[in-house]
């Protein structure tokens, strides 16, 4: 079979339908395909997993797993469908370096608890609204969504590589532009960062913790990288940073 999620999904449902009702074929059929596309290495097998988990496990049929393990499961699907390839990317509404100096004398940098961000969002929220930097308002034929900590050694391997091709994209005249999104909240650190290397397209973090990256992105380690066209829709995500070049040069000559 063609290793493609949506050949997959239809020959899944063929084979699954001859299984019967023999109950523990269909059990290990569907464990099995469902685990094989989550696990799966592949660019967008997740599209498969999200397939099983809608068909299967959302409608009942996974008498196997209790209540929490099911739980589980939907959530998981729930977090990625949004993420497929060829889904618009969801926005995302974050503070530059800039708006870092306004978020600390409001002391929002300093707070702990969401009791005290929600009142000091509500409090300033005039003044908040004018520092928000939108993933939507970028405009360019390609985005790079790179999320990355300033602290992860591996980040520190592929910034640079990124910064390269952005380098290079921009000396030749190509619209491309780095949303680069700092998942932590040292923010002198970070900025040092930025400084020290010249990272000079647009860097931005969750200061005022409007996003809930974790979850919007699937934001587990660093760094993340995802792939945007000009209409913000997902065309590669989790490639390395050398990737990025020759997908997009993949994907340019398709269009063409």
């Amino acid at each position: 079979m063609i290793q493609d999620p949506d050949s997959l999904a239809k020959e899944s449902d063929v084979f699954i339908l001859k299984i019967g009702n023999n109950k523990e074929t269909f059990k290990w059929v569907v464990h099995n395909l469902t685990y094989m596309s989550e696990s799966s290495k592949v660019m967008g097998m997740d599209a498969f997993f999200v397939y099983m988990v809608n068909k299967y496990y959302k409608t009942g049929q996974a008498f196997w797993l209790d209540e929490k393990q099911l739980e589980k499961v939907i959530k998981r699907a729930n977090i990625l469908e949004p993420l497929l390839l060829r889904k618009k990317a969801q926005d995302l509404s974050l503070i530059d370096t800039a708006g870092i100096k306004t978020i600390k004398k409001l002391g929002i940098d300093k707070m702990e608890t969401s009791e005290d961000l929600t009142k000091a969002y509500y409090a300033n929220q005039d003044a908040i609204q004018k520092l928000l930097v939108n993933l939507y308002s970028i405009k360019a034929d390609w985005t790079v969504l790179v999320f990355w900590d300033v602290d992860c050694g591996h980040c520190k391997k592929e910034i640079p590589v990124i910064q390269e091709t952005y380098n290079k994209f921009k000396k030749e005249g190509k619209s491309l532009e780095v949303f680069a999104v700092y998942t932590q909240h040292e923010y002198d650190k970070w900025k040092t960062f930025i400084k020290e290397n010249k990272l000079e397209w647009i860097n931005v973090a969750d200061a005022v913790h409007l996003n809930n990256l974790k979850e919007k992105y699937d934001i587990f380690s660093t760094p993340v990288i995802y792939l945007l066209d000009k209409n913000k829709v997902i065309q590669a995500k989790r490639i390395g940073a050398e990737q990025i070049e020759d997908v997009i040069t993949n994907l340019e000559k398709r269009k063409k």
